[in-house]
């Protein structure tokens, strides 16, 4: 399956791609990794890979981690 920041890569490269096609421009379209039922030390991790935009189902669960 791949690390966290192999997999981060992939998306953002299928992500460029995909946007490049569709606006008939280059761009870099923003990537939010869902951190559902995720724990601490894998958000951790993508973070650690690059990311920026993190997005979580609940607030309480935002606050705790």
């Amino acid at each position: 399956m791949g690390s966290i920041a192999e997999r981060l890569a992939e998306v953002r490269e299928r992500a460029h791609v995909s946007y490049c096609r569709v606006a008939g421009r280059p761009g870099e379209p923003r990537i939010v990794c869902v951190t559902k039922t995720q724990p601490l030390p894998r958000i951790l991790e993508a973070i650690d890979a690059g990311a920026t935009e993190i997005g979580e189902n609940y607030l309480q669960d935002a606050i705790r981690k």
